[in-house]
């Protein structure tokens, strides 16, 4: 790819592997380097882009509807969503210890999560992307093992 070189709308780039250990408690950091590294790598090759998706390995992702949906979303529309996906809202954290996604009072003090887009696939816009990265917002998030909820804490900022 060359400096300033324009890309398809549908057109997906998947990153080098980011080196962490493969974990479940993992995601939330890799996903942080993907955001900084996307942001970083689109401004140095002057790459303009909408939306980047983050999705998990075994999810299938049909570009030609994502693209579809995005291009419906914004007919008419001056304001453009930052954050799209499955969202949950005001669901509670697991404080069962023997559970998958159990997460203790010391990690998440607060009753409930905020809304946040399931982590199975999203959408976050350029303009959360350059703001995560450019105000050092993911390193000054208190840690959250559920990555999902982490980029809704993100948000809600």
């Amino acid at each position: 790819m060359k400096r300033g070189q324009r890309i398809s709308p549908a057109c997906f780039v998947l990153l080098p592997g980011i080196d962490a250990k493969e974990h479940f408690h993992a995601i939330t950091y890799k996903a942080s380097a993907f955001f900084v590294v996307v942001d970083r790598l689109t401004k140095e090759f002057n790459i303009d882009y909408n939306y980047v998706m983050k999705t998990d390995d075994d999810s299938y992702v049909a570009l030609d509807r994502v693209e579809a949906f995005l291009q419906h979303l914004s007919e008419g529309k001056a304001v453009r969503p930052d954050y799209i996906g499955k969202c949950n809202d005001a669901l509670s954290p697991i404080r069962d210890v023997e559970h998958k996604y159990y997460t203790s009072w010391e990690e998440y003090p607060e009753k409930m999560f905020p809304a946040y887009c399931q982590g199975c696939g999203y959408l976050l816009s350029n303009m959360f992307v350059k703001c995560l990265s450019s105000h050092h917002n993911v390193g000054t998030l208190r840690y959250l093992k559920h990555e999902d909820v982490f980029v809704g804490l993100l948000a809600q900022r």
